[in-house]
């Protein structure tokens, strides 16, 4: 490369071609763009490349196209463009080994050197090369560390640093350690290092004032407390109302951080610190998410301020400190004469401006997927994906109101699986709170794509497509559950809403990820009339294990079976009692691909004779099982009170799992995978969480991914058993804070969640 930076780029696109073009998988379906912009690209005319490989972005090889349209437009110094179609590449494959080289290079060479670090972090996870090598030995070092740029923009004021060690976050902070000053750590990364402590002194033990702090922040310092909360109520001591938090722990999703470093205490994921943050009721959390790639996440909250005060804007602050890197660099390029590079600088600044001011004016509805009822934030997107993306959440000022008519609901009428118990209890509730219009094929609603007000509605299948797709109303919001790969058509119906709410987190990141903005979340609730804690105990002379949800490989009953077998050929009181039945035999057949038992679905037989002959071939004990059919909401209560654990190895949720809810509200503990949509709702104190998951995709008769899940390790499941069977009094306690969790989540607090995020 002609520009400043001793960075090369070499890129064989004669190779890459011949790879493309010969591949047995594209034989015959190449397109000639494709082979054009190659060829022009082996001749070096970069311009006419991008160009051509652009306009083969709408061909089913579209992140090829965008990644060589950026290689492209870097390789002719073209950045901001080159940013671009890394954005758009990403938006297809997100995590890619070259898709982090490339954009890194791109990062390097504006001045953000801490998320280029970051990118080609993420990209060793993935591969290791000469060349990412050869960039992690020159590179690394240079500038700051991915986690200290998260904090930096938070540090204005006076604040304190926790746990400081060798670098402090900001060179005005205070550095707060129990190493004292010029003595060397002697733990994990700091091992060897010298301290840069002003004060010596524990963080859960502080000689600060009360309220007279504007910021804290801590890097990998939560994890080595013994009451992490006590550090946490500390620290909400010191700072000032409104003033700052920030936090980076070791992610537990990706990495044992026990194991990492014998002085860390406990581990952390993004729920889990959610739920100790709101437990607090002290912060608001304005983000939390990823930060370094499997390795780490970010928390910002701001302390409650008494009366009204500006919220913490940290979208804003994150581009003014990321501006500032950029404009330092291209004052370097203008200084050694590359002037080009210093206009793409300066081009690259104005864009990610226009960007943060284009998602405030269009109010573009972000929800923080971590954010109480009530609460309005501006929440940066936290994808190593993009070289710049914000979101904002518009204040309630400038939302949509469903006040300004009636709220037409187009849901699924009914009292049965899923979609039926959500909609009822939905259209109870919000009939409470405001006049609703139930939209339906008898009085013209489900016809009329003029309703004088707000709708929301249903969007049935993987595709978004909306139960009721003639009504359109004033403003239109969405609601999605989803397990499998969203396609084009997804994208493309996610546009028609001002919002698409996801039945959970996961729901929403998969969103992101596929490159829908305009997407929420809205977590679904329990009755707390029906379900709540059960104090009767269960048969003392049995260890009944309780299952439930249709039988299907997706919620992983397979596990279940083959873990009851194990458990019933070791004690002779282990019982299962489940609620199976599956109304769908296409989704039930899908378990003869298990791999853990023998299964075989025959058209007509009934459903009791399928599960005894399915006993009997993987060699359990009928007579120690009770198999339900399909339950009355208001019996199962009676049914969980009889059992002592409830197992839950499902393989991926795109909701969070009512029958779960359901069981853990009734004061019941439960075994359960730490994974999709689980994860809003179990925690390492209300649930034995299953957390050893290896990947399990899901392909098509074509071979192509259609879901990305993850199936909970049998070692690990049957460990659990073990400890529940043999320690029954101890597991009681899960339950009984399994009962307190799961008052919050009600359908009453559904309902005003919904129109909170509806502006209303």
């Amino acid at each position: 490369m002609n520009c400043a930076s001793p960075l090369e780029i070499r890129y064989d696109f004669a190779e890459a071609a011949h790879l493309y073009s010969h591949h047995p998988l594209v034989q015959g379906s190449y397109p000639a763009v494709m082979a054009q912009a190659f060829e022009m690209a082996v001749k070096g005319q970069w311009a006419d490349a991008a160009a051509q490989f652009s306009a083969a972005a709408s061909s089913q090889y579209a992140y090829s196209a965008n990644l060589h349209a950026g290689l492209c437009h870097l390789i002719n110094n073209q950045l901001v463009a080159a940013a671009e179609a890394f954005e758009n590449a990403g938006r297809i494959e997100f995590d890619t080994f070259d898709l982090h080289l490339y954009s890194g290079i791109v990062d390097h060479l504006l001045g953000l050197k801490s998320k280029a670090n970051g990118r080609w972090w993420a990209a060793r996870q993935i591969e290791k090369n000469d060349t990412i090598n050869a960039l992690a030995m020159k590179y690394f070092r240079d500038g700051l560390h991915p986690e200290a740029s998260a904090l930096y923009p938070l540090c204005r004021g006076k604040g304190i640093d926790v746990g400081c060690g060798s670098h402090k976050v900001h060179a005005k902070a205070i550095g707060i350690d129990i190493t004292p000053p010029d003595r060397h750590g002697n733990a994990g990364c700091e091992n060897g290092r010298m301290s840069q402590a002003d004060l010596v002194a524990s963080g859960d033990a502080l000689p600060i004032r009360d309220e007279t702090l504007d910021y804290v922040v801590a890097r990998h310092n939560l994890e080595h407390y013994d009451d992490p909360i006590l550090a946490l109520m500390e620290w909400q001591r010191v700072l000032k109302p409104g003033g700052a938090l920030g936090l980076v722990v070791p992610d537990q999703r990706y990495r044992n951080t026990i194991q990492l470093d014998p002085t860390h205490k406990h581990v952390f994921t993004p729920s889990s610190l959610r739920r100790i943050l709101e437990l607090m009721k002290g912060f608001d959390i304005i983000y939390m998410d990823a930060l370094v790639c499997r390795w780490s996440f970010l928390c910002v909250a701001q302390k409650r301020p008494e009366a009204a005060m500006q919220r913490l804007d940290y979208a804003a602050l994150l581009h003014d400190y990321e501006a500032g890197l950029v404009r330092h660099q291209a004052m370097i390029y203008r200084q050694t004469g590359f002037d080009a590079l210093a206009e793409q600088c300066e081009q690259y600044i104005h864009k990610s401006l226009q960007k943060l001011g284009s998602f405030i004016e269009q109010h573009v509805s972000q929800p923080d997927k971590t954010t109480t009822i009530g609460q309005s934030t501006i929440t940066p997107v936290a994808d190593q994906n993009h070289a710049i993306g914000l979101e904002v959440q518009p204040s309630k000022s400038a939302a949509p109101r469903v006040g300004t008519g009636p709220l037409y609901l187009g849901l699924v009428r009914g009292d049965g699986y899923g979609w039926g118990v959500c909609s009822r209890y939905l259209i109870q509730e919000l009939s409470k709170i405001l006049p609703v219009v139930v939209v339906n094929t008898d009085d013209g609603t489900s016809e009329n794509s003029c309703l004088d007000g707000t709708l929301f509605q249903a969007l049935m299948n993987i595709d978004f497509d909306p139960t009721f797709p003639k009504a359109r109303g004033r403003h239109n919001f969405g609601y999605a559950f989803f397990e499998n790969e969203l396609t084009q058509r997804s994208v493309d119906n996610a546009r028609c809403y001002d919002l698409v709410l996801g039945g959970s987190t996961w729901n929403r990141e998969r969103m992101l990820e596929r490159g829908i903005p305009n997407c929420g979340v809205l977590i679904q609730g329990i009755d707390p009339e029906i379900f709540y804690p059960i104090e009767s105990p269960a048969a003392s002379d049995r260890f009944a294990i309780f299952s439930g949800g249709k039988f299907e490989l997706r919620k992983g009953q397979d596990l279940v079976l083959r873990a009851v077998k194990i458990m019933q050929d070791k004690y002779p009181d282990v019982w299962l009692v489940n609620c199976w039945y599956n109304l769908w035999p296409g989704s039930t057949r899908l378990m003869s691909y298990s791999r853990h038992i023998r299964f075989q679905h025959l058209d007509g037989e009934p459903w009791i004779n399928t599960m005894q002959r399915t006993y009997a071939e993987n060699g359990l004990d009928p007579g120690r099982i009770i198999t339900h059919e399909l339950v009355p909401q208001k019996v199962q209560r009676e049914l969980y009170a009889a059992t002592d654990i409830g197992l839950f190895p499902n393989r991926c949720e795109g909701g969070t799992n009512l029958v779960l809810m359901e069981y853990m509200a009734c004061a019941k503990p439960v075994i359960a995978s730490n994974s999709s949509g689980h994860k809003d709702i179990v925690n390492d104190g209300n649930a034995l969480l299953l957390n050893h998951l290896t990947p399990f995709n899901v392909v098509d008769a074509k071979g192509e991914l259609i879901g990305r899940w993850q199936e909970p390790s049998l070692d690990e499941l049957v460990s659990r058993l073990e400890y529940a069977y043999h320690h029954r009094h101890e597991i009681k306690r899960f339950g009984r804070q399994a009962g307190e969790d799961l008052k919050k989540f009600t359908w009453a607090r559904s309902a005003r969640q919904l129109i909170e995020l509806m502006g209303g």
